[in-house]
Parts: C-alpha cells; sequence; structure tokens
C-alpha cells in the first residue's frame, strides 16, 4: 500500500471516528504513522473553567495525567497557539524559537522526558473567547 493510499484510509478512518468516539486513538495513530511521527494528539482547553483534555494515543498515560494536572495551563505553547488562526497548520518555530522553547520548565520537565522533541507542528480546530482545541504532532528527541 503506497503513502497516498494509507492517507485516503486515514482520512476515511478520521469520519468514522466522528461518528463513533472509540475510533479517536486508532485514527490518529494512524494519521500518525502515516506522517511519520512519534507523538500525536488532540488537545482541547477551557480556560474559564479550568479544564484541559486530550486524546494522545502515543504519550504515555502516566505523563498525560500529569501534564493535565500541572502542566496544561503553565505551557507557554497555549497561549502563543491561540494567536494563530483555526485551520492554520504552524510549527513551534512560528510560535517560539526552539531554543527558548528548549530552555522552558514545561519542556524540560515534561516534554523532553515524555519523549518529545522539537520538532512540533499543530493547527488550530477551534479558537475563542477562552476556549481553544488543536492538533498537534512532535518527532521523538533527536528526531528534528
Amino acid at each position: 500500500m503506497g503513502r497516498e493510499d494509507q492517507l485516503r484510509d486515514a482520512i476515511y478512518l478520521i469520519y468514522e471516528a466522528v461518528l463513533d468516539d472509540k475510533l479517536w486513538p486508532l485514527a490518529l495513530n494512524r494519521l500518525a504513522d502515516v506522517m511519520q511521527t512519534a507523538h500525536i494528539g488532540f488537545c482541547a482547553m477551557d480556560r474559564r473553567a479550568q479544564s484541559y483534555d486530550s486524546i494522545a494515543p502515543r504519550t504515555d498515560p502516566a505523563w498525560d495525567a500529569q501534564y493535565k494536572r500541572y502542566w496544561a495551563f503553565r505551557n507557554p505553547l497555549w497561549t502563543l497557539s491561540t494567536a494563530r488562526p483555526a485551520n492554520e497548520i504552524y510549527l513551534l518555530d512560528n510560535l517560539i524559537p526552539r531554543e527558548d522553547f528548549a530552555a522552558t520548565p514545561v519542556y524540560n520537565e515534561w516534554f523532553r522526558p515524555a519523549g518529545f522533541g522539537l520538532a512540533m507542528m499543530g493547527a488550530n480546530l477551534h479558537v475563542g473567547d477562552e476556549i481553544s482545541a488543536l492538533i498537534a504532532i512532535s518527532n521523538a528527541p533527536g528526531k528534528n
């Protein structure tokens, strides 16, 4: 099966997941495989309600829980990414220089130990009034 066929199959699975939410982890993993990336996730934040949730099937659940408990509201990327319009694909470099992000506590205490590198890309699915949702991918450290 060629890469175009794999992408088409991933897209079809995403459409199925819209109707059956139990399929999201499989759909995200399939998309990550096509993109040849280590991590992928849907993330949503409501700052008014101090609520954060994600579907991140390639992230260790213990690390994901730690992020939800502590780091979600301390990650500068959320503020920087919400300045971007919905549907625009952006790289980490579009938000903050890699060296600057690599010096942050959230990168050193969560992203790097959880297996995330500095090659990150995302797109906002919704941005507005203290609520945002995005899809993001990241390669492993050293795979920049």
